[in-house]
């Protein structure tokens, strides 16, 4: 099973504020798109997905 996470990119004053939504915490920022380092897969398979939510104490979404 694949999980489907969504990637968010804002314009801020400041640049560009990037996270994702299922999964609270995880976020960045830069001047540029380029420089918002979130990382541009299509699939992450269900074990990162299951370590991410762990090291985060959220649930899987």
């Amino acid at each position: 099973m694949k999980e489907k996470l969504t990637a968010i990119f804002q314009k801020s004053p400041y640049g560009y504020i990037g996270f994702i939504e299922e999964l609270p915490g995880a976020n960045t920022q830069g001047t540029t798109l380029e420089a918002s380092t979130v990382p541009r897969h299509r699939e992450i398979d269900e074990y990162l997905v299951t370590k991410i939510c762990k090291d985060l104490e959220i649930p899987k979404p």
